[in-house]
């Protein structure tokens, strides 16, 4: 156990639904989490465990200043936008959030030789109330 509690894990997008539930899990197994998010679709009052940035995967250097400050053992991205409806309407808004600010992010994992990383985009549905 000893060992897990010396491993930092980055929850991009940490301050949203699931997130917020992976850094509940994460501190019950014993590691260190930081969250990292910029709150657009998060909440900071999500963010119970773990040290709080706020900060936009877009923005390079506030990554570099984040992998400067911890060492990650992982990165976990949970930040990805995943309303179908609003990736018609705003389609650019999705290719600059999904892959553009993801790429930031491998690119500063890159840099900092921070390997390993897992990327979540799903979208969580209501059951139906109606029977088939």
């Amino acid at each position: 156990m000893d060992n897990v509690k010396r491993k930092i894990v980055l929850l991009a997008g940490g301050a949203g639904y699931i997130g917020s539930h992976v850094n509940k899990m994460l501190t019950r197994q014993g590691f260190r989490t930081v969250v990292f998010d910029n709150l657009s679709r998060g909440h900071r009052e999500f963010v119970k465990w773990g040290d709080f940035v706020c900060g936009d995967l877009g923005d390079a250097e506030w990554l570099r200043a984040c992998f400067q400050k911890y060492e990650f053992h992982a990165v976990m991205h949970f930040s990805a936008f995943a309303y179908v409806g609003e990736s018609v309407t705003d389609p650019l808004a999705y290719y600059q959030n999904n892959v553009a600010a993801t790429l930031n992010l491998l690119r500063v994992m890159q840099e900092f030789e921070a390997f390993c990383i897992f990327f979540l985009l799903c979208r969580i549905r209501k059951p139906k109330t109606d029977s088939h």
